[in-house]
């Protein structure tokens, strides 16, 4: 799931700016978390692919970045995830149609899946 920040143009907010705490302690900010379609982002999987191959094993890891017209562009990995709605995390997926407790059935059933002695 691509999640991303939309304001009311439409457009993100933080196109030429980061995500800061300042911008996280607003109660009412005036964007929503949206969804982007896989085929608008295939060749983000491809990067996030080919950056999970070589780290080796990792666990529930959120890839921050910024979409631009030349692409992707990361920021940073960040393995401390925020569980809320109104995080990008459980947010995007809860757009995508996904309930936390679904989000989190995925989770245990992944790690049990491919964990590894």
């Amino acid at each position: 799931c691509v999640g991303i920040y939309k304001g009311i143009d439409g457009k993100s907010p933080f196109y030429n700016r980061l995500y800061t705490f300042q911008e996280k302690m607003i109660e009412t900010p005036p964007w929503n978390i949206s969804v982007l379609e896989d085929t608008v982002v295939q060749n983000i999987w491809t990067l996030a692919e080919r950056l999970i191959s070589k780290l080796g094993k990792v666990n529930i890891i959120r890839i921050d970045g910024r979409l631009n017209k030349d692409g992707f562009v990361m920021i940073e990995l960040t393995p401390d995830i925020h569980m809320s709605l109104e995080s990008i995390f459980f947010g995007s997926f809860n757009e995508d149609g996904y309930s936390p407790a679904e989000l989190i059935d995925c989770i245990i059933q992944s790690t049990l899946k491919n964990y590894k002695l």
